[in-house]
């Protein structure tokens, strides 16, 4: 499972949440938030990192 620490804003947070419940990869993951945050139409800061893993 991985521990990560996001910064995002307004209610990007639930969205990062629903995509951690999945059982994707750090890759898939990064490029689904990526893909869904280009479709909402906002340029929003987001930045995921990876801090360790169990």
């Amino acid at each position: 499972m991985y521990k990560t620490k996001f910064k995002v804003v307004r209610h990007k947070i639930k969205l990062c949440e629903y995509y951690l419940s999945l059982p994707w990869t750090q890759r898939e993951l990064m490029m689904m938030m990526t893909l869904e945050l280009l479709q909402s139409g906002e340029n929003l800061p987001l930045t995921v990192k990876l801090l360790e893993f169990d």
